[in-house]
């Protein structure tokens, strides 16, 4: 099926872990891959010369809603400005009360952490109003690692969960749930989701969210229509690969890539023969930019995840594009 400009992410597929088998135009890849919250772990985009505005399945849309953009862009208060990647959602009330009760989710993100599933810290306070309030959010990673959020609610009900214009969109990438010691690739979630679920689930007492329930946009690239990642991992010493090919329709507006290590491993990314990263050694994460003016035709690419010292820990690799569908 073909998606419209207003749907969202619509389900998930699951799928057992794959080699590269070869090169398969317009585009393959194989290792998880996730298109806005659809997981896939081969997908191949067919454009149709029949329907021009045909776009790839599965997909979600990358930008605001009608509703969305009126509410968060009148007055100063959402920093769109500072803004880059984001996932917004909306709580709804069917009282005349304000949907969101902006000083019980203060209280609750800022307060004393107490067993939270999602935060590592509490929050740290940038901005407030008398309907709004805008915070920074340590969120728990893989391996005791954290990846901080932004993050945007008020008493209409708007919560955006958003990394700073500056900061690479691959920072999405939350690998808390693979097993260190074996970290095969079935899924990929986005730490973003998680930032939401603390004010969804923790601060209000409603049921947690899924991606799917989830929209996102990127404010430094509002033509932007679509993004996907692709990630693979290691648990020792060696090699995996991401093979995959952009078809002319695409338009890159930002491609991104993050690593992570874990214990005392050693790891580095290339793409294309060329490296991105020297090896990055003990627990972290590292993320990069992309050049990303050789994205925009169909030449195959291939990033290359090398873990170089074995028995030490663990590694993973992400590759993160956001694109414009002509």
């Amino acid at each position: 099926m073909c998606a419209s400009r207003d749907s969202r992410v619509k389900g998930s597929i699951t799928m057992n872990r794959a080699r590269p088998a070869g090169w398969f135009l317009p585009i393959i890849m194989a290792s998880a891959v996730v298109i806005g919250g659809v997981l896939a772990l081969v997908l191949t985009f067919q454009d149709n010369p029949d329907d021009p505005t045909a776009r790839p399945s599965p997909n979600v849309t990358l930008g605001l809603t009608a509703e969305a953009r009126r509410s968060l862009q009148q007055g100063d208060a959402f920093p769109s400005a500072a803004a880059g990647f984001s996932a917004y959602y909306r709580v709804t009330n069917t009282s005349n009360l304000s949907a969101l009760d902006k000083a019980a989710v203060d209280e609750a993100v800022m307060g004393e952490v107490k067993g939270s599933t999602h935060r590592a810290s509490p929050a740290s306070l940038i901005d407030t109003g008398d309907n709004y309030s805008v915070v920074s959010l340590p969120i728990h990673n893989i391996d005791q690692t954290t990846t901080t959020v932004h993050l945007y609610y008020d008493s209409e009900g708007w919560v955006v969960a958003y990394f700073l214009r500056e900061e690479e969109s691959s920072r999405a990438w939350q690998a808390r749930h693979l097993e260190l010691e074996n970290p095969a690739m079935d899924t990929i979630d986005i730490t973003l989701l998680d930032a939401i679920n603390v004010v969804v689930e923790e601060a209000l007492g409603q049921p947690s969210l899924v991606a799917e329930n989830l929209n996102f946009y990127h404010w430094a690239h509002p033509t932007a229509t679509d993004f996907f990642m692709m990630a693979n991992a290691r648990g020792d010493v060696g090699t995996d690969t991401i093979s995959f090919a952009v078809p002319e329709s695409f338009t890159m507006r930002e491609v991104s890539v993050s690593l992570w290590v874990s214990g005392d491993a050693c790891a580095s990314v290339t793409l294309d023969g060329e490296p991105l990263t020297q090896d990055r050694c003990q627990r972290q994460f590292h993320h990069t930019p992309v050049a990303w003016n050789d994205f925009t035709n169909q030449t195959g690419h291939t990033m290359l995840l090398e873990q170089s010292v074995p028995n030490a820990g663990a590694s993973g690799a992400i590759i993160m594009l956001v694109y414009s569908v002509e």
